[in-house]
């Protein structure tokens, strides 16, 4: 299920942000070679072919709920969604796509992985799945899928500055790249660290390139939560998911990867709103009502919290290996609780 903030159709359209980020590049998984082609190296074929083969079977699973069909599609980020919230854990359904595209990076063993992109125009939709095989023999399982809404202005990076050779495989950039700002395995904390100080500030104006999305989002609702009588918050924490990373021409790189998060609300007061306005809801100030009917709360008392954890995924992408970020991700709820 995607990261849901606001209520109805529009939690679940919200959950895809694009942020503009100032922060360092990228790690990778899985290790860069140069030299003849070894025979654990994957074809465009071969990858059209897995790619095909995934898409029914994640339909159908998404189809049937069934945990176990979910469970052997899946790993890394997004297992945790699918072991908590199975019927709700694969995310919105996926129509026929077209202009797909693959990104496919030089290996020179397993773990083996590649990105499939397409777009859904009828719908005006994106899609990104990221494919691992973990060894010889073993199926493909999804380690990542992301999705551009329709109706919303954020976008999906371009992808498009992937470095291919003349082969069309793109390099893989190293988790101890010291072209990049930040190592790969430093990549999750990092950016939850600035999301925390970020969102906590919400008394100032960030930097112009985070005023105008996520951030924002966040501080309105720290700021009006009090009005309805609840007190909003939201924390980000590392995870230690694997990350991928593939070159950009300009030597910057595009990189996928994860942080955990914690966001609700705690009643300041037992007159805290069960029922707020929908344009309180609208900007997080206050519990959405199908959270409240989920959770069977029919009263308040002064203290209780209503949570939700999630495992974001990102697409975040530095055009010139300097820092400069645009993220995109989508949030998978893992568990929704009152206290």
């Amino acid at each position: 299920m995607l990261l849901c903030r606001l209520s109805g159709s529009t939690r679940l359209a919200l959950a895809s942000l694009a942020v503009l980020l100032v922060l360092p590049a990228c790690g990778a998984a899985g290790r860069p070679r140069s030299g003849p082609l070894p025979s654990a190296q994957l074809t465009a074929a071969q990858a059209r072919i897995a790619f095909g083969r995934f898409l029914p079977a994640f339909r159908s699973a998404q189809h049937s709920h069934d945990p176990q069909a979910e469970l052997d599609l899946v790993t890394g980020a997004e297992v945790p969604a699918v072991e908590q919230l199975p019927g709700q854990a694969l995310g919105p359904k996926v129509p026929a796509l077209t202009s797909v595209k693959y990104y496919l990076p030089r290996l020179d063993g397993y773990p083996r992985w590649f990105i499939a992109t397409g777009s859904a125009p009828a719908y005006g939709e994106r899609f990104l799945f990221l494919l691992v095989q973990a060894a010889p023999q073993a199926g493909w399982r999804e380690a990542t899928e992301l999705y551009e809404l329709p109706g919303y202005p954020p976008v999906m990076p371009d992808l498009s500055g992937i470095a291919v050779d003349s082969h069309g495989y793109a390099s893989v950039a190293p988790a101890s790249d010291a072209s990049l700002v930040t190592a790969p395995n430093a990549l999750s904390a990092g950016f939850a660290r600035y999301y925390d100080a970020a969102v906590g500030q919400a008394a100032s104006r960030g930097p112009a390139a985070y005023s105008d999305a996520i951030i924002a989002m966040e501080r309105t609702a720290v700021r009006s939560a009090p009005r309805y009588g609840w007190r909003f918050t939201d924390e980000l924490r590392p995870a230690s998911f694997p990350v991928y990373a593939l070159r950009l021409a300009d030597g910057g790189a595009m990189v996928i990867f994860a942080t955990r998060e914690a966001f609700g609300w705690q009643a300041i007061s037992a007159r805290a709103t069960l029922k707020a306005p929908r344009a309180a809801v609208g900007i997080g100030a206050a519990p959405d009502p199908y959270t409240i009917r989920l959770l069977r709360i029919t009263s308040v008392r002064a203290g209780l919290r209503v949570m939700f954890d999630v495992i974001d995924e990102h697409l975040a992408t530095d055009p010139a290996g300097q820092g400069i970020v645009a993220d995109f991700f989508n949030g998978k709820i893992t568990a929704i609780t009152k206290s």
